[in-house]
């Protein structure tokens, strides 16, 4: 983070969140499903890191994702963040 002229901290504007890998230690529990998309507390795990980042005033969310996870994109397709992330 950078420093402005009056010494306060700048806000990053945007956070990435690695999410292509096979997620092999976690097989065992989901065969099916994507590590990031494993419920914890009700919710998927990638998404406590978008809520955060919403809270903290990011801009944009860009969630990096293999072919092999196209279902995280259509997971949050219909989200109420879905004007806020992208994923590649």
């Amino acid at each position: 983070m950078s420093t402005g002229t009056c010494g306060k901290q700048d806000t990053p504007r945007y956070l990435i969140i690695p999410a292509a890998g096979l997620g092999t230690r976690m097989r065992t529990l989901s065969p099916d499903l994507p590590k990031e998309l494993l419920s914890i507390g009700g919710k998927p795990a990638i998404q406590y890191a978008i809520e955060e980042g919403i809270a903290a005033g990011i801009e944009k969310i860009v969630i990096i994702i293999s072919d092999q996870k196209e279902i995280i994109r259509q997971v949050f397709q219909d989200k109420h963040m879905a004007k806020k992330y992208r994923c590649f």
